[in-house]
Parts: C-alpha cells; structure tokens; sequence
C-alpha cells in the first residue's frame, strides 16, 4: 500500500465487521451507536448470541424466524410470498421495545415497483421503484404518507456496461446527501466501496473480500474518524440506515 493511501486509513475506523461462511453471515461485530467503545474490547466481551427457530415452507423459502434469549422469546420475522416465490410481505415484531413493523412489497412481471412501509399497522411511507432499459434499477424515492409530497429520500444509479457504477442519495429536499463509487476485481466481484459527503470528501469505507471461489468471506465497513459521533444526527441518519441495513447495492 502506498504511503498517501495508507496514511488516509489511519483516519478511519473500523465500526463493523460481518463474517460469512457458505455464503451466509454467522459473525456480526459494530460499534453500537459509534459511541466511544473500544473495538478490541467488543470483541473480547462475551455477547450471548439470540438462538434462531427457522421455519420453512413446502417450497423451501423461509417464513418465520423466532429468536430466543436463555429460552426467552425476543423478536420474530415472518414472510409470505406469491406464486412468483416473491416476497411479498415481512413482518418484524421485537418484545422488549413492543415494536411491530411491515412492509409490503407489489411487483409487476419482472421486478418489484412499490413497497408499503408499515409501524404498529399505521402507514409511515411509500416506496416507488424505476428501471431502466435493461431492467436495471435506476431510482428509487419514497415518499411519506402523511405528506405524499414531501420527498423522503430518492436514490439514483449509473452503471458501466453491467457494473453499478455510481451511487446518489438525495435528501428530502432534493439535496445530495452522499455519492457512492464501486470498485471490482478482475472477476468482476464487488471490493469496494467509497461513499462522499456532500462536499465531495470520502468518509465511509466498505471493503468486500472473497475466497478462491469468489465466495464472500467478510465485510469490513469503516468511517473517518470525524463522522463518528455526528453518525446518527441530522441528515446522515438516512445514510447509517442504508449502509448498515443494506449493503448489497443492487436492489
């Protein structure tokens, strides 16, 4: 690594960390609320994992996942699908916060096109999807339902050839909040991903590695040092939630 290069990450630090194996995720370390708790002694705590009950249907897709705490209930996820094997509804209950979410997903032929958000059955937002010519997703903006003029959030994304190239958020009022660049390997696997403030400067770093078969092995995701504790506030919050709920950035 070049000096420069390696100079600029020793201002970012590492808030997550997501190990796979078989392609499915089974560690999962972050930085609570990117407060200022030590790394290394997150690690070393000893964090009783929630035992997961999955429940499959006859065609295989996964319909509920009930987690427990020493035999305890603590939250549960349940899905249903239409014909297409299409999610078309996911519901997330948590005990200790007796919180209730849902979203339903509609689809066309193809590819889904709106997603109803739901909090404790009240209607919170609205999610519109568009494509482009080769059925790639190309925007995605979501509106609020108590004011269906007001922008919530609206991403775009340009791709090269097949590649997703580039990534906007815009915020509610039409500002842009950050821009995403991938990078790839030779095989064409995702490496990397820069994200930009506003003003153009990097702040947010997720790096993607792979085994000898191009299997993902884990996700490393780091912020500058500055952004730490202005994380959550303000108009980064839509940013915290898209990158550390969402990662896979085609949708």
């Amino acid at each position: 690594m070049k000096p420069a290069i390696q100079k600029q990450r020793e201002d970012f630090v590492l808030v997550e960390w997501a190990k796979y194996s078989n392609g499915s995720l089974f560690e999962l370390y972050n930085r609570r609320h990117f407060t200022a708790l030590k790394w290394q002694e997150f690690l070393q705590s000893e964090r009783k994992k929630p035992e997961a009950r999955e429940v499959y249907d006859k065609y295989g897709n996964l319909i509920e996942v009930e987690y427990y705490r020493d035999d305890h209930f603590v939250s549960c996820h349940s899905y249903e699908y239409d014909d297409y094997q299409h999610v078309i509804s996911d519901c997330f209950f948590q005990m200790d916060v007796d919180l209730e979410t849902e979203t339903k997903t509609y689809y066309d032929k193809n590819h889904r096109t709106t997603q109803i958000n739901f909090k404790r059955y009240q209607f919170v937002s609205k999610v519109f999807f568009e494509y482009d010519h080769k059925d790639r997703c190309s925007k995605v903006t979501s509106r609020q339902i108590c004011n269906p003029e007001q922008l919530g959030y609206m991403f775009s994304y340009v791709y090269d050839r097949e590649k997703l190239k580039e990534e906007k958020c815009y915020g509610n009022h039409g500002q842009i909040v950050w821009t995403s660049q991938f990078i790839y390997d030779r095989k064409n696997c995702l490496t990397e991903k820069n994200v930009y403030d506003k003003k153009g400067t990097l702040f947010c770093i997720i790096e993607i590695h792979y085994d000898g078969c191009n299997c993902r092995i884990d996700v490393q995701k780091f912020v500058h040092k500055k952004y730490l504790q202005e994380w959550s506030s303000g108009e980064n919050a839509v940013l915290a939630w898209w990158l550390f709920k969402n990662f896979d950035p085609v949708l």
